[in-house]
Order: structure tokens, then sequence, then C-alpha cells
């Protein structure tokens, strides 16, 4: 499927594909638009094809994204012309790649419901060296007081309730809640 925009959101091992519309660069002979795709320090490289009437057609292979480490990339897409040695920046942004479910063990927990596990794990008594490796503020979630515990559980429940809320709305399924009225 071709987006008009980039993407925000992949799968690793995903198809992507967008239409970039520069019409201030025609006549588009000559120009190419390229996007620089960082994280940890590595860049990525991705080249749109002309389709001649100012507009850009960016596709990532599958097999491109599918060595992509999950996590969040920033990206910079520019145009250039060889022939003059010009260059612009003609947009930037972040994306964020998912882990792809379906090529190995995956822990589908966002890192509020992890963090938010680990927590009420340790203050049970049955957390995991995992668990108990965790950090919040710098600080070990072993070396946390019981108060220090609830009070870090509590923030981290009110958080995993403001993702879910969010995820209910995205799939169109409204928030819930109580509403009152009074007459």
């Amino acid at each position: 499927m071709t987006d008009i925009v980039e993407p925000s959101r992949i799968v690793a091992g995903d198809s992507a594909s967008w239409t970039k519309n520069l019409p201030q660069y025609l006549p588009a002979s000559g120009w190419v638009l390229s996007y620089a795709i960082v994280r940890d320090g590595v860049r990525l490289s991705v080249t749109g094809t002309d389709n001649g009437d100012g507009t850009h057609l960016v596709t990532l292979a599958a097999a491109t994204t599918a060595a992509w480490t999950p996590g969040q990339y920033a990206w910079q897409a520019y145009i250039t012309k060889s022939a003059t040695s010009e260059r612009y920046t003609v947009a930037s942004g972040q994306l964020k790649v998912d882990a792809n479910f379906a090529t190995g063990a995956v822990d589908g927990r966002s890192h509020v419901q992890r963090t938010l596990d680990a927590l009420e794990a340790t203050l049970e008594g049955r957390a995991s060296s995992d668990q108990l490796a965790y950090s919040i503020g710098g600080r070990s979630i072993s070396k946390m007081s019981p108060e220090q515990l609830l009070t870090w559980r509590d923030k981290y429940k009110a958080e995993l309730a403001a993702e879910e809320k969010a995820q209910k709305i995205a799939a169109g399924m409204g928030a819930t809640g109580t509403i009152r009225v009074r007459m």
C-alpha cells in the first residue's frame, strides 16, 4: 500500500511505500530524493524514484526492514541535484519500528506494562532476577523501599490506564468511563 506521507510506525520485516510531492523541484529530472534514517549511530539510506511530475515514490522492501532493530528512529529527507551540487532538506521526523512477532520470541508488553509487572512481582516477593534488575529513576527496583515500590507502582498503574485508553480510542472503541449528569 502506498501512503501519501512517510509512515510514523512500521513492523520490522514489513514493506512500506509512500509518495513525496515536491513540486518546487521541477523539472524533476536530475533531482533525487533520499532519506537518511538513524538509530544508535547506525545510518540507513533509502532513495526515492522520480515520477516526473514533482512526486517521488519511496519504497522500503521487507528484506530491508527485516534487519531493523525495534525502537525509535529519526529520519531526514533531502533532495539533491548532482549537476549543480545543490542539496536541500525537505522534511524530518520519527519512525517507530515494532518487533515482528512472526520472527521469534517477542515480549509484546509495553515498557509500562513490563515495569508495572516487575514492581508488582517485587512487592509480592516473586520477582525474577531480570525484574529485580529494572531501574527506575536511576535506582534499581531491588534497592527500593516498600514505600517507593508502592509509589512507583501507583504511577505506572496510572500510565498503563492512560495507555490502554489511548489504544481503545485509536481502535475506534471510544473511551470508557462514567458520565455523571446532574439535573
